[in-house]
């Protein structure tokens, strides 16, 4: 220690360190490199149209008509989503009775989250989509 209360380092004491203390900071570059990277990675995005909504549920939700063939799909928007439904819905199997239940896809405008639900209308699956998915913060 010097006579000032401070440390002194003499310049062949650092040649023993030097090689330890550039490969820890080559390491600690690296590290808060990728943390800088992290932090600039965009926060994921929700649709914003229609059909982009239903391009980001096709992988995940779709329907095959009676013949076999692939159904479309359609997009109802709400102040929060998209509620992707099929183009048509099924007929009921006896006109006496109701056509059977319909599910639907609701996908989240800010973050993209797909939630599979029963379609009770667009108001009634708005208002139970955001039950389901709860507060924000």
């Amino acid at each position: 220690m010097a006579e000032n209360g401070q440390f002194s380092v003499h310049p062949e004491d650092m040649k023993s360190v030097a090689p330890t203390f550039g490969t820890q900071s080559a390491h600690l570059n690296k590290a808060l490199g990728a943390l800088k990277s992290n932090m600039n990675t965009p926060a994921p995005v929700g649709p914003r149209t229609p059909e982009e909504a239903v391009e980001m549920a096709r992988p995940h939700y779709g329907w095959r008509r009676p013949d076999g063939s692939a159904g479309q799909l359609i997009a109802r928007e709400f102040s929060h989503g998209y509620i992707i439904l099929p183009d048509q819905f099924p007929p009921a199997a006896n006109p006496s009775q109701p056509p059977p239940a319909v599910g639907c896809a609701v996908i989240d405008k800010e973050d993209g989250r797909i939630m599979h639900l029963p379609y009770m209308g667009v108001e009634g699956t708005a208002q139970f989509y955001l039950q389901q998915r709860g507060p924000r913060g």
